[in-house]
């Protein structure tokens, strides 16, 4: 047993005088502990800004998205015997001059409803995936709604309330 405490001892004595106070080594070591810790810092800002702009980003898809809900209804509010032209518009036009409907960022003005629902399933957080997936799916059923001649305004309604109703975009 007391060879053994001597044994270990003399390695620690021996490890600690022969390296490791050795300014070199010591150097070395202090340089990967402050590299280390400022490449964990590095990766934690990176993931904040990224989670920032994405943040920023579903504040601005939900903003364009509720724009366009919004204005669909006050028009055909204004003009029920016009809803087709105007869903079509909604479902299928990006916002330009000749339709009714405005863009509130103009790096939406070329897109469509559809594909602003798309990114929007992209960026926001697992949990609420589901609810806008919905909208997005249904999506579908207004487009075979908006073929369907006589085309029913009151099932339009109907889908646009369950499925475009979120409280993320406050429609009327």
């Amino acid at each position: 047993m007391k060879m053994l405490s001597m044994l270990k001892q003399k390695s620690l004595s021996f490890l600690e005088n022969k390296y490791l106070n050795r300014p070199f080594v010591l150097w070395i070591l202090s340089t990967l502990l402050i590299g280390g810790l400022s490449w964990c810092y590095k990766k934690y800002e990176d993931n904040r800004t990224i989670k920032r702009e994405n943040l920023n980003l579903v504040r601005k898809l939900d903003f364009e998205i509720a724009n366009r809900l919004y204005a669909y209804d006050n028009q055909v509010k204004s003009n029920p015997d016009d809803w087709q032209s105007k869903l079509f518009i909604l479902l299928y036009s990006p916002v330009d001059d000749k339709t009714s409907i405005k863009n509130i960022y103009p790096e939406f003005k070329e897109r469509t409803l559809r594909s602003l629902l798309w990114e929007l399933i992209g960026v926001v957080p697992d949990d609420e995936k589901p609810v806008v997936f919905g909208a997005y799916e249904s999506l579908s059923k207004l487009d075979s709604l908006g073929n369907e001649y006589p085309a029913d305004i009151a099932n339009t309604n109907k889908i646009l309330k369950e499925k475009f109703r979120l409280k993320r975009w406050k429609m009327p």
